[in-house]
């Protein structure tokens, strides 16, 4: 399946929130500003014939909080395009077509995303985070007294439409169009037109957009009143004398091969037919009755009425109960035939056998760290009482860490940090010389960070140790014992846990628990120093200068580290908070400490507080203040 239009379920709440990008030396220094993680919607069209060729069955579009004008018009479009693809006739684009899906959605525009595989600087829209319509002109006079705007229009509009200026946060509906003071209901690019009745904060220059095409509204309900989507079905009914009223419901087998097939069913009420005094119920009444299904996704295509003569229903209330019983009990079922089950045979997994690790909430913790920096000034030698340190793995390929490396694992067992993303761009070149550094290093394990490590470090499992990171999500027992069949020695149990769950694990594997540092909340292809998604060839980021900090500053005054990585072509934006929690109630093996800028004064300071059972805070983010409190 291929995301082929939409925002790639990607621009979440705080996407659409206004950042200013900090960049930090003796001083914070504004470098960008506005909606910086707000990317334009992707928009395919020209890519369909490549992605049908690929053998792609399912295309998928995001619609998420659109209007029924949006799915109808971005659906009836792709429709047609997809089809086009698949036919001998020649693929062209009608640019009617582009600026029908502009209209009913854009965020500053269209961009191919990371279906392009050139760097894309149009990938983010900066200005407006929400639908930025079709520009139709500047104001080049406002009446304020009638509320008249005259512009020339750069696209054509109509009786219906719908406006809004820049300073305005409103739309407002075209129900006045003149030009040469005649009242007219359409008018074309070019023209110069008055549009009233319009009141607000209205000055000459202001841009107006076109946010929505009453004709465009009408074609979109036109196409979705045409959709044939009912599924037929059939039904008998049975009402005789003495005997509770029942109903069948079943479909045509021969005729159908998808979840409606087989289907065939009988529910029986509780409503017993009597003998008419007056006016027996025929079977038309009863037909009428059954034959409502107005708010469902079925009709019926033959109701049969077996109905034995001079009988009266005494509820019709009942009968239509009946009716809504068998439509329920239908959408049961094909809900039942498509539902994913999971047929993993867990009989291996005898969690309740597992004995529960020796109680460790009041042993001193052994210690982790994770160096998200490393850096050629510190002296690592100094670091006293601590068990693991991990290494993320792109310091393992740059030539200048190696003595620094070299001193770290004389003093503690290293592991190579394995990252959430790992591109095909540098597979091949971390497999061609993983030997090279595995045997010129003292390399204890692997801390992995995702399914696919294991297939990627597979000769490697048995020599070394295997630790999951907190990205593998574990949740649970069963989790924990899956990955103990996987060969995994140490298991980082999810952040998001609180102490009595993390509490409630039996296991017999070693366990971890982060309880300092900054931790990750979106790692992203795009990097906000060059404002593009792939790394520039000659980028002036200068993403590995030591001495330069990024932040993202939000609304709210949180600045969030950010972290470019060329050698990964990510960028990581880290938690404004510092996870700083005490180790001492929960039950693990190893307490972990993550960090990013402390010096290494401060990071013996924090493993010591940390060894002797207590805690300090660390990076304060927040309101600009970049200094550590202790």
């Amino acid at each position: 399946m291929a995301v082929v239009h939409g925002n790639r379920g990607k621009c979440a709440q705080p996407c659409r929130l206004p950042y200013e990008l900090l960049k930090i030396t003796e001083n914070a220094q504004v470098i960008d500003k506005g909606h910086l993680l707000s990317p334009k919607d992707l928009c395919s069209l020209d890519l369909l014939p490549t992605l049908v060729r690929l053998g792609i069955t399912c295309f998928k579009i995001e619609g998420r909080l659109k209007n029924p004008e949006y799915v109808s018009t971005v659906t009836r479009i792709y429709r047609k395009y997809i089809d086009l693809a698949q036919s001998d006739k020649p693929y062209i684009v009608d640019e009617k077509d582009r600026k029908d899906l502009l209209q009913v959605f854009n965020r500053g525009g269209f961009s191919k995303g990371y279906l392009d595989p050139g760097p894309n600087q149009e990938f983010i829209y900066k200005e407006k985070p929400n639908n930025m319509g079709i520009f139709i002109g500047t104001v080049y006079n406002f009446n304020p007294n009638k509320g008249y705007i005259t512009l020339k229009l750069q696209d054509d509009i109509s009786i219906g439409d719908t406006v809004s200026l820049e300073r305005e946060t409103g739309f407002y509906t075209i129900s006045e169009l003149m030009i040469d003071n005649k009242n007219v209901p359409t008018a074309k690019k070019g023209d110069i037109v008055k549009i009233g009745r319009i009141k607000g904060r209205i000055f000459s220059n202001d841009k107006i957009f076109k946010m929505s095409s009453k004709a465009l509204c009408d074609l979109a309900s036109e196409y979705v009143n045409s959709e044939k989507n009912k599924q037929k079905i059939n039904c008998k009914i049975i009402v005789h004398k003495n005997e509770p009223i029942s109903m069948q419901i079943y479909t045509n087998n021969s005729e159908l091969t998808n979840i409606y097939n087989n289907i065939n069913f009988t529910i029986t009420s509780d409503l017993l037919p009597i003998e008419s005094i007056n006016s027996p119920i025929t079977a038309e009444r009863v037909i009428n009755q059954i034959d409502k299904l107005g708010g469902t996704p079925f009709e019926f295509e033959n109701i049969d009425v077996d109905l034995d003569n001079n009988l009266h229903v005494p509820s019709i209330s009942k009968l239509n109960q009946l009716r809504r019983d068998c439509i329920s009990r239908l959408e049961e079922t094909l809900l039942d035939k498509i539902h994913r089950r999971y047929n993993s045979d867990l009989s291996h997994i005898n969690v309740s056998s597992y004995s529960i690790n020796k109680d460790n909430s009041n042993q001193p913790k052994r210690i982790s760290i994770l160096l998200n920096i490393l850096s050629n000034d510190y002296n690592y030698s100094s670091l006293k009482n601590i068990d693991r340190i991990y290494i993320p793995l792109k310091y393992f390929f740059i030539p200048e860490f190696d003595s620094k490396i070299a001193e770290i694992t004389r003093f503690a067992d290293t592991y190579i940090y394995m990252p959430p993303i790992l591109k095909d761009s540098v597979v091949k070149k971390i497999s061609q010389n993983l030997d090279r550094v595995l045997s010129t290093n003292s390399i204890h394990g692997f801390v992995i960070s995702n399914i696919s490590h294991f297939h990627f470090l597979g000769k490697y499992l048995k020599d070394y140790e295997i630790i999951s990171n907190y990205t593998m999500n574990v949740y649970n027992n069963y989790s924990v014992a899956e990955l103990e069949e996987m060969h995994v020695s140490c298991v980082t149990l999810s952040p998001e846990l609180d102490a009595s769950t993390l509490n409630s694990f039996e296991y017999n594997v070693q366990t971890e628990a982060i309880v300092y540092g900054n931790l990750p909340v979106m790692t992203t292809n795009y990097c906000l120093l060059s404002n593009s998604n792939f790394c520039l060839e000659k980028c002036k980021g200068n993403c590995n200068n030591s001495n330069h900090k990024y932040y993202l500053k939000d609304r709210l005054k949180m600045n969030f580290r950010i972290i470019p990585d060329s050698f990964f072509k990510v960028t990581t934006i880290f938690n404004s908070k510092t996870t700083s929690v005490s180790a001492n109630d929960i039950n693990v093996n190893f307490a972990r400490l993550d960090f990013i800028d402390e010096s290494i004064e401060e990071i013996c300071e924090i493993v010591e507080n940390y060894r002797n059972g207590r805690i300090l805070e660390g990076k304060d983010f927040t309101n600009g203040n970049f200094n550590r409190i202790v």
